[in-house]
């Protein structure tokens, strides 16, 4: 999926399908590039009107690098990638290939305002090319492993390598002078005078400024990385997301930026086998997609990978102050009781645990019979309900301190502080034709119980009317790449929050207005 937004208001203008990996705006033409690897095209659309003016396929190569060039006279632009540089006519419609580079595969690619491309290869290489496809100059081992990213901007040309190097390159003299070594393999790049911004491999932009042959790091904004992003939880102040990448992180909305950052485990165990699945290389302990906040006592509770909860205080969260052995498998729901007493934790043990705080004993347990996906506490903290795989619905009565057998009756009129569950009559309509229960993957209800949001497999966030009842419409924002995971409002419920799974993203939505359909 490729998305336009305007920076000024947060509006999808066109879409296109997914999988995107090269993308490239030209300075001084309304025409947009996105390469769709599956089928191996190349779209060319219109920003005036989101449509796609031009396709072509690339003959299966391939494509990690799209760049215009920066000559206002011409609409060329040049792609690169499996052992392939072509260029590309806009108003001609005809592409043609690099020669003379030995079927070297490219990673990155630029041009200069004289229509100079200047393309990083696999072997380290820098090679330019004229807009005819023709080398005409040759840097040798502009770095000790591939060249990941390159820009030519304002007369500077400057290079990033798998050798953790920020280098800038003398096309004239053919050096490289070595302007940086990073922590990180360095992915993309970008300057603007003196400034330099760099994106790496650890999901971490860095902002440098340049004093001649150096870069000092100035800023630097941390995110996650690797596996799925399931985890969030919101404060008046903080978003709080852990991922499967050892990382715990404390955003502040109102000033959209990083505030704390913290590691799950700084020792990794063994994999468990059968437990969540998952793309990231790190081992359950090292993973965690559940996370809470207890407003009463400034702790947060993290649930990881491999069943265990970590207790922190959120003004600092690199300090685990009580560890608990919840389950053997994953734990994907928590909450806090409204009123601080206690923390309810849904596992794949197929069990809920309940513990009594401030001790973190453990107060009673429960079991459905399949994992637990979903829970919420009423209002005045004396029920729980909680939701497994199985779309088996279980109400727990805190007083009773057993399973109410008659809880949809029972609890018919509670008044619940918050609605994380897929199942009840008040959303049936969030499963128009063609959505099934799996389909669904988070769900929120605002503060002012006017409203409540989906999350699905389509990348979609939904907004409906609360209750949702069978036919009810919506509106979708479009911004995430891959399915949405978790939604949740900010306590104000001015802020809306959407987190991706695979691609990662911690969006965060504006409440300007919202006139939702009547029914």
């Amino acid at each position: 999926m490729l998305c336009f937004f305007c920076s000024r208001r947060l509006c999808c203008l066109c879409r296109q399908e997914r999988q995107v990996q090269g993308k490239s705006i030209p300075s001084q033409s309304q025409k947009k590039i996105d390469q769709q690897i599956r089928r191996c095209n190349i779209h060319v659309l219109s920003l005036s009107d989101g449509k796609i003016a031009w396709t072509e396929p690339t003959g299966g190569q391939e494509v990690y690098g799209i760049a215009w060039s920066k000559n206002k006279d011409e609409h060329l632009f040049a792609t690169c990638g499996d052992k392939h540089i072509t260029f590309w006519d806009v108003d001609t419609k005809k592409p043609h290939k690099g020669t003379g580079h030995g079927a070297q595969t490219f990673l990155s690619i630029s041009f200069d305002d004289k229509g100079v491309c200047y393309a990083g290869a696999a072997n380290g290489n820098l090679y330019s090319f004229d807009k005819s496809g023709k080398i005409v100059g040759t840097i040798e081992k502009a770095h000790a492993g591939a060249v990941q990213a390159v820009v030519w901007k304002e007369g500077k040309l400057i290079t990033a390598g798998m050798d953790m190097a920020v280098n800038e390159i003398n096309m004239s003299t053919k050096k490289a002078t070595k302007l940086a070594t990073l922590a990180s393999m360095p992915k993309a790049i970008d300057i603007q005078g003196n400034k330099v911004v760099i994106g790496d491999k650890s999901g971490n932009i860095t902002l440098f400024n340049r004093e001649g042959e150096q870069l000092n790091e100035t800023k630097k904004w941390i995110s996650h990385k690797e596996g799925e992003l399931w985890g969030i939880e919101v404060t008046d102040k903080e978003v709080i997301t852990t991922c499967d990448d050892n990382k715990i992180i404390v955003w502040d909305y109102n000033n959209r930026k990083d505030k704390a950052f913290a590691q799950i485990n700084e020792k990794a165990e063994a994999k468990l086998q059968g437990n969540a699945s998952t793309s990231s290389s790190l081992p359950d302990n090292q993973c965690s997609r559940a996370v809470c906040f207890n407003k009463q006592t400034n702790e947060i509770a993290i649930g990881t990978n491999s069943g265990e909860v970590q207790i922190r205080k959120i003004e600092d969260v690199k300090t685990t102050i009580k560890t608990i052995p919840c389950s053997k498998r994953w734990i994907e729901s928590m909450m806090y009781s409204p009123d601080g007493n206690f923390l309810a934790v849904g596992t794949h043990s197929n069990t809920v645990c309940i513990y009594k705080v401030p001790e973190y004993e453990l107060f009673k347990e429960y079991s459905h019979p399949s994992s637990i996906i979903g829970l919420d506490w009423n209002e005045d903290s004396k029920f729980i309900r909680s939701l497994d795989e199985g779309m088996g619905l279980i109400f727990w009565n805190m007083d009773a301190q057993k399973i109410d057998e008659n809880g949809p009756t029972n609890c018919k009129d509670t008044a619940w502080f918050s609605h994380n569950l897929k199942l009840s009559w008040h959303v049936m309509g969030v499963y128009p034709s063609g959505v099934q229960f799996s389909n669904v993957n988070g769900i929120a209800r605002s503060p002012d119980s006017a409203l409540v949001v989906t999350g699905d497999d389509w990348g979609l966030v939904n907004i409906y009317n609360y209750p949702a009842t069978k036919g009810a419409k919506c509106i979708q924002l479009r911004g995430h790449s891959e399915h949405v995971v978790r939604i949740r409002f900010s306590p104000s419920g001015e802020y809306l929050f959407s987190i991706g799974g695979q691609d990662k993203a911690l969006i965060q939505w504006k409440k300007v207005y919202c006139l939702l359909y009547t029914s």
